[in-house]
């Protein structure tokens, strides 16, 4: 299972950092990402800051999916129905 969530986290944090976003917390499966709304003289106006960080955060989401469906033995893992997965205790 750790590798299993090792290796979403390695995507995960990859792309967001790449689309200027910040990894801040991984609780167990569950990450919180933050996209900072940056403001500044050089803008239009806020509505097209917040397309912009919007825009960026679904694309980013966007190539975690799809990283993540086209990882090998990973693909497969997601692929195979939940009831040929046998619990550690059974």
């Amino acid at each position: 299972v750790m590798l299993f969530v090792n290796k979403i986290a390695e995507i995960t944090h990859r792309h967001v950092v790449d689309s200027g976003g910040h990894p801040n917390k991984n609780i167990g499966d569950a990450f919180l990402l933050v996209w900072k709304l940056k403001s500044g003289k050089n803008t239009n106006s806020s509505g097209d800051l917040q397309r912009t960080l919007f825009d960026s955060s679904l694309k980013c989401m966007q190539k975690v999916i799809e990283d993540v469906r086209n990882v090998g033995n990973l693909g497969s893992f997601l692929k195979e129905k939940k009831s040929d997965i046998s619990p550690p205790w059974a």
